[in-house]
């Protein structure tokens, strides 16, 4: 296998599988908006968007330029800064400049993972077959082009693999790997739970002391200690407006909706834990059978090898990274309960390095190094394939009725809020002030949700149309309290799949 896959051989496999991938990411952003966001993206994508153009504009965290909100990952918001002006209030910049700057995330990380993967397998083959096969996977596009940090965790992590092993596990640059560790939190700032998890495991494997630890957590803290800190100055709460509203909305489902039983919630967590793992196995929206095939396939010939015990990237890489990533997961969906597919970045660089080993294994038994390239093109093919045949749904045409109705029939200038706010105050913002209700971005309406002062806050904010879906203003309606519901007079109602549960509309405010 290493005589037919030569570095030139193994070069040429690299870069153009490199260049299938970069030629689908340019090929989707080349499309029109409403193609686009057919399939890509996120609501999350344009509260990046809008913050980062007022926080050049305004000096302060905010999506709507007036209220403070804090539901940004510091990190990626600030690669966003310098495009705040093309981004603010144009949704057609902002899909296109983020998805960009995510695909310039994806090469490099490719880039990443051949040298990394190859240095610690010492077997360069296998560093370019995992680069390969993560820059063209459609599941892993999927995730970043939703538009949030997920590119960039995804490149931080397999950086994190480097660090951890070559400065800190080998004791040679301290301080560096402090600075690097400071970087994953401003990433994701739950990033500190998986690196509290790997410190764990290192020191119950005797890989490193507890001075050593403590020595490495300085500059974490003081990073995350300093974005807390301003994120006081910010809305006077160290806690980030994202994550408390989440759990908030969590709460709420269980204490009043499901009874506050802790069966019933467990059971949830459960199946959100199964749902995430199980994600890096789908081609995108469902389970892969391409991949369920490449495991089988693996696995035997792996269990056949029996070498696997003896390879140094699996018992000393992937394993403690896997125990720290379910560590990392574990936790987070028993805090949060709720999970966005981005949570579980570590996941689909650990899922590429195993199908990365199950691939060498499989074409070493089978006898079938010569045919490599035609084998992971048959598989991008096959994922691809299964993608497409059930790809993922983000936004309805009638989202963009809805929106096109409120410019020909709303006067400008009008307040508007929304809770699903993040593509109605891209999409209108230029004409009008849009105003996130579900708190997420905006520490007032958060405070109303827990004060059950919702419809208060809405009049206060002097909110005369609320955008959204019904079954959205009625759940917040109710955690809100005051029945901001019965208060709403419908202007225009458009129905998603002909059933009464998925309406979208435009409802004018009454006032007491």
């Amino acid at each position: 296998m290493k005589s037919y896959m030569n570095k030139q051989n193994q070069s040429i496999l690299f870069y153009t599988f490199l260049v299938i991938g970069v030629f689908i990411r340019i090929y989707i952003i080349a499309q029109p908006s409403e193609i686009i966001l057919d399939r890509w993206g996120s609501d999350d994508m344009f509260y990046y968007s809008q913050i980062a153009g007022h926080f050049l504009d305004k000096g302060f965290l905010t999506f709507d330029g007036i209220n403070p909100g804090t539901g940004v990952q510091p990190l990626f918001f600030l690669v966003l800064v310098p495009f705040g002006k093309l981004l603010l209030n144009d949704f057609e910049n902002s899909i296109r400049i983020l998805l960009i700057v995510i695909t310039f995330f994806n090469v490099i990380t490719a880039f990443f993972m051949r040298s990394v993967l190859s240095m610690f397998s010492n077997n360069s083959l296998f560093g370019t077959i995992s680069a390969s096969l993560f820059i063209v996977h459609p599941k892993i596009l999927s995730v970043c082009f939703q538009g949030t940090e997920g590119g960039l965790s995804m490149m931080v992590f397999v950086l994190l693999i480097f660090v951890w092993y070559r400065f800190f596990i080998e004791k040679k640059k301290i301080i560096v790997s402090s600075l690097f560790f400071a970087v994953c939190i401003l990433v994701r700032l739950d990033f500190s739970l998986l690196i509290f998890g790997l410190s764990l495991i290192s020191l119950i494997r005797k890989e490193v002391s507890i001075r050593q630890l403590f020595q490495a957590s300085i500059l974490p803290v003081v990073f995350l200690g300093g974005w807390l800190v301003f994120l006081y100055t910010q809305s006077f709460s160290f806690f980030p407006d994202s994550g408390a509203a989440k759990k908030l909305h969590s709460a709420f489902i269980f204490e009043e909706q499901l009874g506050n039983q802790t069966i019933k919630k467990s059971f949830v967590i459960v199946e959100n834990l199964i749902k995430i793992c199980t994600l890096p196995f789908r081609a995108e929206k469902q389970i892969s059978i391409t991949t369920f095939l490449l495991l089988v396939i693996g696995f035997y010939s792996m269990f056949k090898n029996k070498q696997m015990s003896r390879n140094k990237l699996f018992t000393g890489i992937f394993l403690p990274f896997l125990a720290a990533s379910i560590f990392y997961t574990i936790v987070l969906i028993a805090l949060l309960v709720y999970f966005r597919e981005w949570y579980g970045v570590s996941l689909f660089i650990l899922f590429i390095i195993s199908i990365t080993f199950l691939v060498i294994e499989g074409m070493k038994q089978l006898k079938m190094a010569k045919y490599t390239f035609l084998i992971l093109f048959l598989l991008t093919i096959c994922w691809w394939i299964e993608a497409n045949h059930y790809p993922r749904n983000y936004l309805h045409r009638e989202q963009y009725q809805v929106l096109d109705w409120t410019l020909e029939n709303i006067p400008p200038g009008t307040r508007i809020g929304a809770f699903n706010s993040g593509f109605y105050g891209s999409y209108l913002g230029d004409k009008y002030t849009v105003i996130n209700l579900d708190g997420l971005v905006n520490h007032a309406a958060l405070e109303s949700l827990k004060n059950k002062t919702l419809y208060q806050y809405v009049s206060e904010e002097k909110i005369e149309v609320i955008i959204d879906f019904t079954g959205s203003i009625q759940f917040y309606s109710n955690l809100g309290g005051m029945n901001l519901m019965d208060n709403l007079k419908t202007l225009k109602e458009y129905n998603l799949d002909q059933s009464e549960s998925n309406l979208l509309g435009i409802y004018s405010v009454r006032r007491r």
